[in-house]
């Protein structure tokens, strides 16, 4: 509820912040699965 009103008086805003989650989960993605590979 919060974040949607963020979202709604700040669109720009909460889509940089979405991009950097996005970024950061493919990050520890990545790193998870060299971790699986190497066991």
């Amino acid at each position: 509820m919060v974040f949607f009103c963020i979202w709604h008086k700040n669109p720009l805003l909460s889509g940089y912040i979405l991009h950097n989650i996005s970024l950061s989960l493919s990050k520890i993605i990545k790193v998870y699965s060299r971790f699986i590979k190497q066991m």
